[in-house]
């Protein structure tokens, strides 16, 4: 009994033995192919990379080397229909910088040899098709800052409210194109955003040149027209009569030359529909006139659509001027308590006499307007979007606070320009 229980004892303990060697095996196989699996997606990734870089290498020394030359457009001979851009050499890398990520131009084939941008007259609007045919719009509003982009951002807004009046959608507003507009690999979000915009159109309010010509680039390479409204400061110092008037084209060229260079333009000004000068001596006697002198025809405008647009512009430019943190300068220094009586009657300033307005009634009538219309309201950080940010912007002003968010009133009541 005691050797039977031996070999009892004996069989048992190489069973379990044998067990335990067995689970180290199976382990040991699962592992070791686990890291097989890893290494070879690893090692696949890393060629892919490699292969694909030395294709774009052999791909651009084609270019390069080409009997017909380098793939890269001219202003005197446009090849493939695309649209005509200097080299972006010449536009500061900041420029081309978004939060995000840098833009990617490897691809995008939008650069010429070219190193002069043609502006004149006659030259300007030359790349599109007048009037403008939509919705959907795809519209760039290029403003020099502090040029009243906002007056004219806004006043595009409406007219491409009211022009889809009945749309499934309206247009994206944005203050930039989105950073990975160039980019070849997007998320199934980011291609969303995308296609949304070729389907229903655009505003975008931008003050670089750079990503304006990014806009007006990519989506021509997706058959769709983008069309640009610039605003600048300007100056009503023109030669000829008293109006500004200019006293012939070559005068109106050089002026054109000169209220447009902040801008450094880098895209062609053929795309440009229109500039908004606002020193000029039109704007500044009357804003709202260029509603029926130049955007009437450009939008193919009925005349009930100008009524509304003329009734639009001059509540929303009381609101503009008169609350919010970018209010008037002039009406800022009234609630901070300045004297400003020597600003009211000259004729060098536009004061905006805000104090005589009865702004809660105004802000009444602008949201029924927008309502009955079907008008979106102001973006928040314009100033004013809602019922009741009059009275907010001027207790904000009147506690210290002063234009936009990164500023505090110093004490000072100098006016600056």
């Amino acid at each position: 009994e005691t050797t039977i229980a031996r070999e009892k004892s004996t069989s048992t303990s190489t069973t379990t033995k044998t067990s335990i060697k067995t689970r180290a095996y199976v382990t040991s196989v699962v592992l070791i192919s686990v890291f097989t699996i890893i290494a070879i997606i690893s090692n696949s990734w890393i060629f892919s990379q490699t292969f694909y870089s030395k294709v774009q290498k052999v791909e651009s020394g084609n270019n390069e080397t080409s009997n017909n030359g380098p793939e890269l457009l001219s202003t005197s001979q446009p090849k493939k229909g695309l649209p005509e851009f200097i080299n972006r050499d010449r536009v500061a890398p900041t420029l081309e910088s978004s939060k995000n990520g840098a833009f990617d131009h490897s691809d995008d084939r939008c650069e010429t040899k070219n190193d002069r941008i043609q502006i004149s007259a006659s030259y300007l609007g030359s790349k599109l098709k007048l009037p403008l045919k939509g919705p959907p719009y795809y519209i760039v509003q290029h403003g020099q800052t502090r040029s009243g982009s906002t007056f004219q951002n806004q006043l595009l807004q409406a007219i491409l409210d009211l022009k889809s009046a009945g749309a499934e959608e309206l247009a994206a507003l944005q203050l930039s194109p989105p950073f990975y507009l160039t980019k070849k690999n997007v998320s199934n979000e980011q291609q969303k955003v995308i296609k949304r915009m070729e389907e229903y159109g655009f505003l975008q309010k931008i003050h670089k040149s750079m990503q304006t010509q990014v806009s007006i680039c990519e989506f021509y390479k997706r058959g769709k027209q983008v069309v640009v409204f610039a605003s600048v400061r300007g100056d009503d110092g023109r030669s000829g009569n008293s109006s500004g008037t200019p006293a012939n084209s070559k005068d109106e060229d050089n002026h054109l030359r000169k209220i447009l260079k902040p801008l450094q333009l880098s895209y062609d000004a053929g795309y440009i529909a229109h500039i908004q000068e606002m020193d000029g001596a039109e704007f500044k006697n009357c804003s709202s006139c260029q509603i029926e002198t130049y955007y009437k025809p450009l939008f193919d405008l009925s005349g009930k659509q100008v009524e509304i647009l003329q009734d639009y512009i001059a509540k929303y430019s009381i609101l503009r001027q008169c609350c919010g943190r970018q209010m008037s300068k002039y009406n800022r220094l009234r609630l901070h308590g300045c004297d400003v009586s020597e600003f009211q009657n000259n004729t060098r300033h536009s004061y905006p006499w805000c104090e005589n307005h009865n702004l809660p009634e105004i802000e009444i009538l602008f949201s029924e307007l927008l309502t009955s219309h079907g008008l979106r309201p102001p973006p928040g950080h314009t100033g004013w979007s809602k019922r009741g940010d009059c009275a907010k912007g001027d207790d904000l002003i009147r506690s210290g606070a002063d234009f936009s968010d990164r500023h505090r009133w110093n004490g000072d009541c100098t006016l600056v320009p």
